[in-house]
């Protein structure tokens, strides 16, 4: 994988293992070396820049905050979000995180929190893993985010959404994803999860994918979603109550050993 130019190791291939079909892949990186620690920022305090401590709920400094490079939040914090602010992730950013959300607008007063990127400079998104406490998103929407899959091989896991749960608990209740242009909206991996009148708007892939996952989904309206609305496998999940409108492939695909209880599709 490697080879010695005057006396300097440089990497040039990365061994890919995916977990979920048992996989694995040699890939030419040259090219992600230099965009890779062009994007994330090594300093693993650098978090700090934009949040301040609250015994240990991490609050954001500004109520409108710009991030244009991937950032890292350790375990054992509580992200908190509140009404009418707003995190801009620009450059494909991500924020990374071992600490749950507790993201909650204020949608009677018109103070949702927004999460997103910019329509000319998108953002990359969210990834949570490994969470000891359970994530949630309420009153939020997500918007111009891209998920960009050539920068984002993180130690051993590949992100392929906008919003990314891996291991964790997460509930998302009165919440939008608009203008999403990454493999999937929401991403779901080996997580218990509630998503709950939520709204669905012009994705250009997958609007929610669920592997190894096990939750309820109901009350949602997906529109102009370019290939599967919502695409399970090894999952077991209720679904209910949900509008599809101009769904590219499949409303809802249920594959590789999953159990879906569905009812009331429009």
């Amino acid at each position: 994988f490697t080879r010695n130019i005057s006396n300097e190791i440089k990497c040039e291939n990365v061994l890919l293992i995916d977990r979920i079909i048992n996989s694995e892949y040699i890939i030419p990186i040259d090219h992600l070396n230099i965009e890779f620690n062009n994007t994330i920022d090594t300093n693993l305090e650098s978090f700090k820049k934009y949040f301040y401590f609250e015994n240990k709920d991490l609050r954001l400094k500004k109520k409108q905050t710009i991030i244009d490079k991937n950032i890292i939040i350790p375990k054992g914090y509580i992200v908190r979000i509140i009404p009418g602010e707003e995190i801009i992730l620009i450059n494909n950013s991500f924020i990374i995180s071992d600490s749950a959300f507790n993201v909650i607008g204020d949608n009677a007063n018109n103070q949702i929190v927004k999460i997103g990127g910019k329509k000319e400079n998108k953002g990359g998104g969210i990834f949570i893993k490994n969470s000891d406490n359970e994530s949630l998103f309420k009153n939020v929407k997500f918007e111009y985010l891209s998920g960009d899959l050539k920068n984002l091989s993180l130690d051993k896991y590949t992100v392929y959404g906008s919003l990314n749960i891996y291991n964790s608990k997460v509930k998302l209740k009165n919440f939008q994803m608009k203008n999403i242009y990454s493999e999937d909206a929401i991403n779901i991996i080996s997580s218990s999860f509630s998503l709950e009148n939520g709204i669905f708007d012009t994705i250009s892939s997958d609007a929610i994918d669920v592997d190894y996952g096990n939750g309820n989904i109901n009350e949602l309206k997906l529109n102009n979603v370019l290939n599967d609305a919502i695409d399970f496998s090894e999952s077991y999940t209720n679904v209910s109550n949900i509008y599809f409108e101009n769904i590219g492939d499949k409303a809802i695909s249920v594959g590789e050993n999953s159990t879906v209880d569905i009812n009331n599709l429009n």
